[in-house]
């Protein structure tokens, strides 16, 4: 967790230096929070981040109960819950550097959001896959997990700070402040929700049939770029024929 807080930090350093202030441009005078969750791509964002910290609180509340049919070590089951941090904190970098000269952010959404759904798939595995709990399958799938959510993190404050600016929002620390405080703000009730519901789904129904709960956010969150940029091709050929 705390890797992820940390890069985020970075991430607002080094935002201020990647566009530069345009005085010609007008800016939005109630450029508030509102406005900020006014902007549609924003909702994108916000979701994806959201569903991929509630499925982090999901693991992170059931995955020791998981692993104890393997008799691990406490070491070793330790080593479980900072494999996910690991890879983030390796990819992390990575995907920052391919949105900025490869990647469309949305794309690169879209790759992460897949191997998010994937990772989980094999997690529990998902109840209706007709095999059984594997060590090696949960460790592949936290190397995923922490690789998608690179992508996710990057790209949703990215996105987030440059949707704001490209919708009239002042290039300034206030608008990066608010942005940081909106994207945190979801990232903490998004881990706090997962932490919850997942401890009711753990009682209840088990790690891998409660798994069905992230399997199906996740897998709204891999669609929604796809619906999302149609959305916006319509409207473009909409414009135009106008």
């Amino acid at each position: 967790m705390h890797s992820h807080v940390v890069y985020s930090c970075i991430n607002l350093y080094s935002s201020q230096g990647k566009r530069k202030n345009n005085t010609s441009k007008e800016y939005k005078e109630d450029a508030g929070i509102m406005s900020l969750l006014q902007i549609s791509s924003s909702h994108i964002f916000l979701y994806a981040l959201f569903s991929v910290m509630f499925c982090i609180g999901y693991f992170i509340t059931g995955l020791e109960v998981h692993l104890r049919q393997f008799n691990l070590s406490p070491l070793e089951i330790g080593a479980m819950f900072i494999l996910e941090g690991g890879f983030y904190s390796l990819s992390a970098p990575i995907w920052d550097m391919l949105t900025e000269k490869i990647l469309h952010p949305i794309l690169a959404l879209q790759i992460g959001s897949i191997i998010l759904f994937a990772s989980y798939i094999i997690m529990g595995p998902a109840p209706f896959l007709p095999i059984a709990p594997s060590l090696i399958l949960i460790i592949a799938s936290l190397a995923m997990y922490g690789t998608g959510y690179g992508a996710v993190f990057v790209v949703a404050f990215n996105g987030l700070l440059n949707a704001a600016m490209d919708n009239g929002f002042p290039n300034n620390i206030e608008t990066q402040g608010l942005v940081s405080g909106v994207f945190t703000s979801t990232f903490s009730f998004g881990f706090f929700t997962g932490s919850s519901v997942g401890g009711i789904l753990l009682d209840n129904f088990g790690f891998r049939m409660g798994s069905l709960v992230p399997i199906v956010m996740l897998f709204t969150v891999s669609i929604s770029p796809m619906i999302y940029m149609c959305f916006q091709l319509k409207s473009k050929m909409y414009t135009v024929k106008k």
